[in-house]
Parts: structure tokens; C-alpha cells; sequence
């Protein structure tokens, strides 16, 4: 690829990357804030010994952590950018949308099979994980949102994803469900060890 097509595209995500609003700040703390939290109860989890829950909220410290990484990060600028590059340096760029709709479907479909093949290793501990699932799946809708405006490119070139209303709403709902899972939980092993 042109070098030039690629500093165009790297020097087109640094200058857009970033949620600066006041609530992309709000929920970027809040994802450090749900890391730290969740990364926390793991190590209290491995002294419990309960391997099935280790294993979810491993799953669920992984996914706030990229995705707070990203909050700031925008990757999928990035990708979009390096793209539109790609494809105007090797001569695609008229077929770029059929590409783009193949990778979000991409993404989707490796969304769902690694969230099936998780609920399917943890199922004994559902009935007692549903407000951490509740907002792991809030998040992963946030997600799978963002990823389907991946393939409107008319759309995302006029209008900025931060842009849409409520979109925060449904982060920030995600985040805050998993925090009080983590409080409820914290609490339980309070009490239980109260009891012993």
C-alpha cells in the first residue's frame, strides 16, 4: 500500500479519535472505574475457589477492558480510515461497502459464538449471574450497535456515533450493572464470612 494513503489514514483517526464530550469523559472513568472493580473481585473469586464465576468475570474484566480502551482509542476509525485507504490505493474502492458489510457481519457473527460458548461453560451459574449478564449484554449490544454503523458509510460521514441520542445512556446502563453485580457479590462474601 502507498505510504501515502497510509499517514493520510493514520493522521485522519488522530485527528478524530476520542470521545472528548462530557459524558464520553463520565463513561471512560466509569469503564476504568468498572476494570479496577471488576479485576478486584477475580482476586477475591480465587480465594472463594468458585471456578465457573472466575471464568465469567474474567470474560466480562476483558470485555470492559478493551472496550474502555477503545472508548478513547476509537479503533474502529481506524479501520474505517485504513480501509477507505486500502481500497483507494489497490483499486477496490467501489466494492468497499460489500467489504465493510462482510466484516461487521464478521464481527457479529464471532460476537455471538464466543458469547454462546461462554453462557454454554458457565450455565451452571446463570440463575446467579443476572445482573452481571444483564450488563455484560447491554454492553455487547452497545457493541453490536457500533458495529452496524460500521456499514453506513453515508451515515457515519455525516454524523458522528456520539452524536446519537441516548447512546451514552445505554453504556453508561451497562457499566453501572455490572458495578452493582460487583457490589452485591462483594457483599455476599461479606456475610458469608461474617457467618463462619
Amino acid at each position: 500500500m502507498d505510504s501515502y494513503f497510509l499517514s493520510q489514514a493514520i493522521e485522519e483517526w488522530v485527528s478524530d479519535f476520542g470521545d472528548t464530550t462530557f459524558w464520553g469523559w463520565v463513561i471512560t472513568v466509569t469503564y476504568g472505574l468498572c476494570a479496577i472493580a471488576s479485576y478486584y473481585y477475580i482476586q477475591c473469586l480465587k480465594r472463594v475457589g468458585s471456578r465457573h464465576r472466575l471464568m465469567l468475570w474474567r470474560c466480562i474484566f476483558v470485555l470492559v477492558l478493551l472496550l474502555g480502551i477503545n472508548k478513547q482509542l476509537d479503533f474502529q476509525t481506524l479501520i474505517a480510515t485504513g480501509g477507505r485507504a486500502v481500497s483507494s490505493s489497490q483499486g477496490w474502492y467501489e466494492h468497499r461497502r460489500w467489504v465493510r458489510t462482510c466484516f461487521a457481519k464478521t464481527m457479529i457473527v464471532s460476537l455471538f459464538a464466543c458469547c454462546s460458548v461462554i453462557l454454554f461453560k458457565t450455565r451452571r451459574i446463570l440463575r446467579k449471574s443476572v445482573l452481571e449478564l444483564l450488563g455484560a449484554g447491554v454492553l455487547i449490544a452497545f457493541t453490536l450497535i457500533r458495529t452496524g454503523s460500521l456499514t453506513q458509510l453515508h451515515k457515519a460521514e455525516q454524523l458522528r456515533f456520539s452524536e446519537i441520542p441516548h447512546i451514552h445512556a445505554l453504556e453508561l446502563l451497562g457499566l453501572l450493572l455490572i458495578l452493582s453485580a460487583i457490589g452485591l457479590g462483594l457483599k455476599k462474601q461479606g456475610q458469608h464470612r461474617d457467618r463462619i
